[in-house]
């Protein structure tokens, strides 16, 4: 999952050099970046700490579920992304 998001992160990156190139350097900075990269990161072991925690219960079926919508999400706006570009 965290690949996928990076992906996306990066994807979106380049989406907002070409097709914004003015405003660029006021989205892109150094804090913009280190924020989303950490909350990609805590997000993606979140949530295999709590796929551990859970373990085989009721709530896994609900896990994998969003595990499937942030990787349909992902997939979805890099092919929205290159089709823009």
């Amino acid at each position: 999952m965290c690949s996928s998001l990076h992906l996306m992160l990066v994807t979106c990156e380049r989406l907002i050099a070409i097709r914004f190139t003015v405003h660029y350097p006021d989205i892109v900075i150094t804090r913009n970046i280190k924020v989303a990269v950490i909350s990609f990161w805590v997000f993606s072991i979140s949530q295999v700490i709590v796929g551990l925690i859970v373990g085989k219960s009721a709530i896994r079926p609900m896990l994998n579920l969003l595990v499937a919508l942030v990787l349909f999400s992902c997939v979805l706006f890099i092919a929205s992304a290159y089709a823009i570009l």
